[in-house]
């Protein structure tokens, strides 16, 4: 469990993966975010980097909850990226509803 994770509008995607750490990350756009949940409940990586933009949306809320709320991806980190910033991400909680904090 090392690999990350990455979701973002396919706009963003390019960039995101240029930056340090998101080169080698296992990519989807945030319409594949059903394929996205079944491939981390498969190689269970542990980061999930997810674009805030979409992670404010229904299905990126919905995709986050359904990540921390199985026990076997209670590893999984999930981070929140900005795709117009450098800044460090935003880590979620692993409460049942999502909690945002700074780390």
């Amino acid at each position: 469990m090392s690999a990350t994770l990455l979701v973002a509008s396919a706009e963003y995607l390019p960039g995101l993966q240029k930056r340090a750490g998101l080169g080698g990350a296992i990519a989807f756009a945030d319409t594949d975010a059903l394929r996205a949940l079944v491939t981390i409940a498969r190689r269970r990586p542990g980061v999930g980097a997810i674009e805030r933009e979409f992670a404010t949306t229904r299905r990126g809320t919905s995709l986050i909850r359904r990540i921390k709320a199985d026990p076997a991806l209670a590893a999984c980190d999930v981070r929140f990226i900005t795709h117009d910033s450098d800044d460090a991400p935003w880590r979620v909680s692993s409460a049942a509803k999502p909690r945002w904090s700074m780390s």
